[in-house]
């Protein structure tokens, strides 16, 4: 997913600094790794993706690589979610993308579940916790990792584009 996610970003790269040729040939390059992942790793009858996860499926969703599967991978993502009472699971890799997935998929009501829970694993087990800052761990650390970490900043920048609908355009090149 993420040979395919850097060969997407390379084509939009170059064609902001208007190498069409280069942009043409990451952008196909970015579709057949595309094929290669839904073939090897989305299971189109059941939406399964990889392990089933909700960093799996979060990430085929939010970067467009479940391709018809969609639909039954935003229930495998809604399954995994809810098998976790509604809170995070994805790893640090996974987290940027599970609220956002939920969100471009129409789901915006789950993502928001997710970020309003209070109860560990989750940000508002922070803030029970009287965290003033983003932890690296979801639990309170003993000094062994630190308590002021962007790690899992991610929620602040859903928070601006879905709930606050600043989002940011398809061909801006001064943001992401």
């Amino acid at each position: 997913a993420f040979f395919q996610r850097n060969a997407f970003l390379m084509a939009r790269l170059a064609r902001i600094v208007g190498r069409e040729e280069d942009a043409r040939r990451y952008a196909r390059r970015a579709d057949e790794i595309a094929a290669v992942f839904r073939a090897r790793f989305v299971d189109p009858a059941t939406g399964k993706v990889g392990l089933g996860s909700q960093a799996c499926q979060s990430v085929a969703l939010a970067w467009d690589l479940a391709g018809d599967a969609a639909p039954k991978v935003l229930d495998g993502l809604l399954k995994a979610v809810a098998a976790k009472d509604h809170h995070v699971e994805t790893g640090i890799f996974g987290t940027l993308w599970l609220l956002h997935a939920l969100s471009g998929a129409g789901r915006s009501d789950v993502a928001l579940r997710i970020a309003s829970q209070r109860t560990f694993p989750s940000w508002g087990h922070m803030l029970e916790s009287g965290a003033t800052t983003l932890w690296e761990t979801w639990k309170a650390s003993d000094n062994t990792f630190s308590n002021d970490h962007p790690m899992f900043g991610s929620v602040a920048g859903w928070m601006v584009q879905w709930l606050a609908g600043l989002q940011v355009a398809d061909d801006a090149v001064g943001a992401d």
